[in-house]
């Protein structure tokens, strides 16, 4: 019973090592949401801004 009682407790602890990062990657693309937000918003603002970026740039051979 106390060999059954430690696995569950290895168990545990995985599931919540999984959620703790899950929960990290979670902020981490909230973070990356909300500059990509506000480089939309710059870009929106100020769509000349992205024109001249994108006339600086050679041209692709696609």
């Amino acid at each position: 019973m106390a060999k059954a009682k430690g696995r569950a407790q290895i168990v545990i602890t995985s599931i919540k090592q999984k959620i703790k990062a899950k929960r990290d990657d979670i902020q981490k693309l909230e973070e990356e949401v909300k500059t990509l937000e506000s480089q939309l918003q710059i870009l929106e603002e100020r769509p000349d801004f992205l024109a001249t970026i994108l006339e600086a740039l050679p041209e692709s051979s696609e």
